[in-house]
């Protein structure tokens, strides 16, 4: 039951969990720089599955790295708050999270697991700053590489304008 005690306080211990994630890493987030080679090898691996490549290469990566500077979020309604709370602007907060959601539904819609991350990093100059993600669960066995790889093609394409992320994601690599 939505309605019950034990709902609420589930809700309100996620929602206390998020927000306290989100302000320590407000106050520290990682540097751009190092959150860069981290997750490097991990969009290597993406882009060239998304090229031909074979899968296993990025699920053995994805497995063995942990990126620092992401918050799960458990809903749009909590990523609407704390985008909206640090963007203090109504039109760029809803494009953002319009953009991230259009990913997740075509995920939901192809039957592929998906959850908001919130990526919080500083520049070299010490300017912070966040993106909003969606990050999709690949299964441990993929009958069909070619048909998960148009999948994945979808998802990204999913919003009407690309983020540069999305088109980094799906860039072809010349041969």
């Amino acid at each position: 039951m939505i309605d019950s005690p034990d709902f609420t306080k589930r809700e309100d211990n996620e929602l206390e969990r998020v927000l306290a994630e989100v302000a320590a890493l407000v106050d520290d987030p990682p540097f751009f720089e190092d959150v860069e080679k981290i997750e490097a090898p991990l969009i290597k691996a993406l882009n060239a599955f998304m090229n031909g490549g074979p899968l296993e290469e990025y699920r053995k990566l994805e497995r063995a790295t942990v990126v620092p500077g992401n918050v799960r979020i458990p809903n749009f309604e909590i990523l609407y708050t704390i985008i909206h709370a640090i963007e203090k602007d109504d039109d760029s907060t809803r494009e953002l999270v319009e953009h991230e959601r259009d990913h997740y539904r075509e995920a939901e819609r192809l039957g592929i697991p998906a959850i908001i991350l919130l990526r919080f990093f500083k520049q070299s100059d010490g300017r912070k700053s966040f993106r909003a993600a969606i990050d999709i669960h690949i299964p441990e066995h993929v009958d069909d590489e070619e048909a998960f790889r148009e999948k994945l093609r979808t998802i990204i394409e999913a919003p009407d304008e690309l983020s540069d992320t999305d088109q980094e994601s799906i860039r072809r690599q010349d041969p």
